[in-house]
């Protein structure tokens, strides 16, 4: 098994790239994921993201890490994550410059609603999710989070493609084929789903970001009130309505009306 060294021993550095159009993507996420391949049957053993570097205007990343085994990924909203490059163990004192990292856009008929957050102190460790619920193209209406990821290929025709459960998360849900209805998108603070009033929310500088294809379309900042469901906005497949309404709901598979009640 690799070992896990010093903090801040090795760095990777690196830029991601529009594989569409060669264009830098600013803003967008490098991650390293702690993992390594194992003789088979095991095959590959994978961690989450052990650290994220948002890229700068011109698409460039660094990152210092501890000596480990990593994989390095590339994520945006709007775009399929990069390919899993497998980096091997990095011994202490690596300076790791990596090939420019080409992300694929999406299809200009995908909808996507990309969900951020921080832990602001004195937290240490927000659990959020984003919540899609709509119509399913089945006489029904669907609720896509982390406990059903739904389908891109299959109705409701809506998936959650990544989710995030650590102190600074990023989640994305995407409308791959919209059916006619409302959706509605919402983000939950999962760690604090038994509280009332609670701040966490309003101060984890949450926003949502729209985007049609590759393109962001609109976004949304958390309110300034307290609550642990921010209610963001609904779609009709044309038209995005502003919603942002904060609530208390402690059972997050209810969350499908307005105020978290089921339709």
């Amino acid at each position: 098994l690799c070992p896990i060294g010093s903090p801040n021993s090795v760095t990777v550095s690196g830029r991601l790239i529009d594989g569409a159009n060669g264009l830098p993507l600013s803003g967008a996420y490098a991650e390293l994921r702690f993992g390594h391949y194992l003789p088979i049957p095991q095959g590959l053993l994978l961690g989450g993201a052990a650290f994220m570097d948002p890229t700068d205007s011109q698409g460039n990343f660094a990152m210092s890490a501890q000596n480990s085994c990593y994989f390095l990924m590339g994520r945006t909203p709007g775009y399929l994550p990069s390919p899993l490059d497998p980096l091997g163990y990095l011994p202490p004192g690596t300076s790791k410059a990596v090939q420019d990292v080409a992300l694929t856009p999406f299809p200009a008929s995908a909808f996507t609603v990309a969900f951020t957050w921080t832990s602001p102190q004195p937290f240490t460790n927000f659990d959020m999710d984003g919540h899609g619920t709509g119509p399913d193209g089945l006489g029904g209406r669907f609720h896509v989070w982390f406990g059903n990821q739904g389908s891109s290929s299959a109705p409701p025709f809506t998936s959650q493609d990544w989710d995030d459960n650590g102190s600074t998360g990023l989640e994305q849900i995407t409308v791959w084929q919209p059916v006619a209805g409302v959706y509605r998108f919402s983000l939950h603070n999962f760690t604090a789903k038994d509280s009332v009033n609670s701040v966490g929310l309003s101060l984890s500088g949450a926003r949502v970001r729209v985007f049609q294809g590759s393109t962001m379309i609109q976004q949304f900042v958390v309110p300034n009130q307290a609550g642990n469901l921010w209610t963001v906005f609904e779609w009709d497949g044309t038209t995005i309505t502003p919603v942002n309404l904060m609530s208390d709901v402690a059972d997050p598979t209810t969350i499908q009306g307005t105020t978290g009640a089921i339709d």
